[in-house]
């Protein structure tokens, strides 16, 4: 978590969009963004398919955009969680992934790690 944590603080503190959008547009943004790549860890899919995806939004390594190497931080402490067999653990799963990013944006926390 901590490398992500950089990541997030980085772009929750600097990144022009959380001037012009405000920190809690920009971390419930985040949020969101958590709960995506949580759903898709606990509906199994592979992570490579999340990876080449990420991969493909980028025209090259040399011109990604500020948020992509936080969403690929992203996507691999997700697979860090295990896959739930149960409805009710799943969205649990979701949620506090969804919690974490979110309260770690909201606090400031995430660069103090």
């Amino acid at each position: 978590m901590k490398v992500l944590a950089s990541l997030a603080a980085a772009f929750c503190l600097c990144s022009p969009a959380a001037a012009e959008t405000g920190r809690d547009a920009l971390c419930a943004g985040l949020g969101s963004l958590a709960a995506t790549i949580m759903t898709q860890r606990q509906n199994q899919t592979p992570i490579s398919t999340l990876i080449q995806a990420l991969e493909g939004s980028s025209p090259s390594e040399d011109n990604a955009p500020p948020w992509h190497e936080m969403t690929r931080a992203m996507i691999l402490e997700a697979y860090e969680t295990p896959y739930f067999h149960t409805e009710e653990m799943q969205q649990r799963a979701v949620a506090n992934f969804q919690n974490e990013i979110e309260l770690a944006c909201f606090t400031g926390a995430l660069g103090s790690e």
